[in-house]
């Protein structure tokens, strides 16, 4: 709450309780949202609130995947922080049917692939930003790897990424162009792999290279 007011945010209104622990299929319009912004824990795991979820996992960061889709109102927009297992696991139920579901019910219009280090030191896993809305199925996901600046070798605790480390991401957005840090995969490609999401820069020299 304190973070929040000194962000400029003078009345916050936090409800403290379990997000995993709230039934999936009992929510109301209150219960929605038109933004969601979030970066549930990695690597978690939870018992005994299976019930509350379509596609069961102990897993919680492909259950929170689940609360953030179904805790959008139509319209509804969200980024959501995960470590890269989620991006590319294809052996796990709950994770291949959570995904079919998000690029056939929801526009993934975007993952942005973060740095090493961006989150020391917290975790050094791998991890991406994935931004999504209630506007109809996916059709194209753009992809957008963002780099640590020349000279550094990663972003660490004293070193941490910022917002201008994001600037050509941002200015790529609307024209969503290929570059050697960006690229478009389309969702038959993604259906193909068996709802896997994980895709290396085709536009990268190194790659060209080697195919």
């Amino acid at each position: 709450m304190m973070n929040l007011i000194l962000n400029g945010v003078e009345s916050p209104n936090i409800i403290k309780t379990n997000t995993l622990g709230i039934n999936l299929f009992h929510l109301t319009d209150k219960d929605r949202y038109n933004i969601v912004l979030t970066n549930p824990p990695f690597s978690g795991q939870l018992k005994g609130v299976s019930s509350n979820f379509p596609y069961p996992a102990s897993a919680t960061e492909i259950l929170f995947l689940q609360h953030s889709m179904r805790s959008l109102k139509h319209r509804g927009r969200c980024a959501i922080i995960f470590p890269e297992g989620v991006l590319f696991t294809t052996n796990e139920q709950a994770y291949v049917n959570t995904k079919k579901e998000l690029i056939e019910n929801f526009n993934l219009h975007t993952i942005v692939k973060m740095p090493p280090g961006a989150f020391a030191p917290y975790t050094t896993i791998p991890t991406n930003i994935l931004f999504f809305d209630k506007l109809g199925k996916t059709e194209n996901i753009w992809y957008y790897e963002v780099q640590i600046p020349n000279g550094k070798k990663n972003f660490t605790k004293t070193n941490p990424i910022r917002y201008e480390n994001f600037a050509e991401c941002i200015s790529l957005w609307n024209e969503r162009a290929g570059t050697e840090f960006s690229w478009t995969i389309p969702v038959q490609k993604v259906i193909g792999e068996g709802y896997n999401l994980d895709f290396k820069n085709t536009n990268r020299a190194e790659a060209l290279e080697h195919t």
